[in-house]
């Protein structure tokens, strides 16, 4: 349905993915059963997004550009439906595909994907060794708090990882860090912005090789 009742808003761009929107944007998304938000960091992991959620259907397109949503607006979706069944009905498409067939078939491409994806893994971490400084944001005991505050940054959009430690009694450490840096003035601006944004105290220290 075309309805008259739309508004626009704007809100102030983020430090960074995940952060929560300002109180009055999070309350009005609340009245509304479709929200479209581009925005250029995201917040489809917010608490005001899910919230929303519950009662309206939202779109979050995070980086996208005046340019792609203009060409997306003006696509005309039923003649694309008419060609794409009128593409279906053409010989160009004589086999049917079963779905034990597909998966036969896709076995091998599946396993070289994995493969890539495990290969830059390894490359970004071996990048990330080779910097000097890095920034600690907590040390535990127990691992199971170690990780939760590395998912809760890791929704926020940090490099976040764990590293552990073994003191002269034997007793293990799980230290949560984020990011690793050429230099300390790199590290310490970062560390300024974790301990405005996030509130933890935090320090830079250098990576033992």
């Amino acid at each position: 349905k075309i309805t008259a009742n739309s508004k626009l808003i704007k809100i102030p761009i983020g430090n960074h993915n995940g952060e929560e929107p300002p109180k009055s944007a999070s309350k009005l998304m609340l009245e509304y059963d479709v929200i479209i938000i581009p925005t250029t960091n995201s917040l489809t992991h917010t608490k005001a997004v899910k919230q929303a959620s519950k009662n309206a259907r939202i779109a979050t397109l995070p980086g996208i550009t005046k340019d792609i949503l203009q060409r997306a607006i003006d696509v005309d979706y039923k003649k694309m439906k008419e060609n794409t069944d009128k593409l279906k009905d053409t010989n160009q498409i004589k086999e049917e595909i079963t779905f034990y067939k597909t998966l036969s078939d896709g076995d091998k491409s599946i396993k070289k994907e994995s493969a890539k994806i495990k290969n830059m893994a390894k490359r970004g971490e071996r990048e990330r060794d080779k910097k000097a400084f890095t920034v600690q944001v907590g040390s535990f005991k127990r691992e199971s708090e170690a990780l939760k505050l590395r998912s809760m940054l890791k929704e926020k959009g940090y490099d976040v990882y764990i590293v552990n430690f073994n003191d002269s009694e034997g007793t293990v450490w799980y230290r949560v860090r984020i990011g690793s840096y050429n230099n300390k003035i790199e590290a310490y601006s970062i560390a300024e912005k974790i301990e405005k944004n996030e509130g933890l105290s935090n320090f830079v220290i250098k990576k033992s090789k």
